[in-house]
């Protein structure tokens, strides 16, 4: 999910109730910071997500949400990405990593 727009302390981001979002719901947001280069290879591998704010969806229509900014250690910028909380730990859940089907150099 990303911020698509940012007014303030509002978001808008970029999944709506086709994909399950619900108002209630909380989200970290990281901006995209560095690339992580392979130092062998030299090709872009990703890049750093920088933590910067925790929003919670106010509302949602069919292709985006709004989202209200209720903590922030820095601005938000539109192309952030937003990863939901667990609401039991706080923390981002993880994503699942599938093993790379290549040998690692």
């Amino acid at each position: 999910i990303l911020v698509a727009a940012v007014d303030g302390d509002q978001l808008i981001l970029t999944r709506g109730e086709g994909g399950g979002m619900k108002p209630g719901q909380k989200y970290r947001v990281f901006n995209p910071g560095k690339e992580i280069v392979h130092p062998r290879t030299g090709k872009v591998l990703g890049v750093q997500e920088v933590p910067v704010a925790e929003v919670v969806i106010t509302s949602v229509v069919p292709e985006m949400s709004y989202a209200r900014i209720v903590s922030k250690s820095a601005d938000v910028r539109a192309g952030a990405i937003c990863r939901p909380l667990n609401s039991d730990t706080g923390t981002s859940q993880p994503q699942a990593v599938e093993p790379p089907k290549y040998p690692k150099l």
